[in-house]
């Protein structure tokens, strides 16, 4: 979902599209919201690194800050405009994650979009995918127009 303060952002061209936009990862009960998530936090974000049984730290194998997001594509579909990106992926990673924040790294991190996936998701030293939904007018994360 769009956050509230990127409408008011892109009419006064803030977000560009050469910028650099990023997506991060949140564990359950984050509660990352539209209307008051204004940019990128840490707050709740997947940690770095866990004590396993022994006690012994660990890396998780996601960095704070989450990854660039790749292959951005602007479609147009009658009313209503849409971004896309390519479904980032963190290989060799342990981690859960519920919730997602997409962010402008260029404009002081300011977010764009947050969204809870339908469940928590788990990766134990493998690939961690979040499949972005389909790129369309009804479902694309990040989208403005009539319906």
């Amino acid at each position: 979902m769009i956050v509230d303060s990127f409408l008011a952002e892109i009419l006064d061209g803030i977000h560009q599209s050469g910028d650099e936009y990023r997506v991060a990862l949140y564990v359950p009960g984050t509660k990352l919201n539209p209307r008051t998530s204004v940019r990128y936090t840490t707050v709740g974000e997947v940690g770095e690194s866990y004590r396993d049984e022994r006690g012994d730290m660990q890396s998780t194998g996601y960095k704070a800050g989450g990854q660039i997001l790749t292959g951005r594509r602007l479609v147009r579909d009658g009313s209503v405009s849409f971004l896309d990106w390519d479904s980032p992926v963190w290989s060799r990673v342990s981690i859960s994650a519920r919730e997602v924040m997409i962010f402008n790294a260029t404009r002081e991190n300011r977010a764009v979009s947050v969204f809870e996936m339908d469940r928590t998701f788990i990766s134990t030293n493998g690939d961690f995918i979040v499949e972005l939904p389909e790129p369309t007018a009804k479902t694309a994360v990040v989208r403005i127009g009539r319906m």
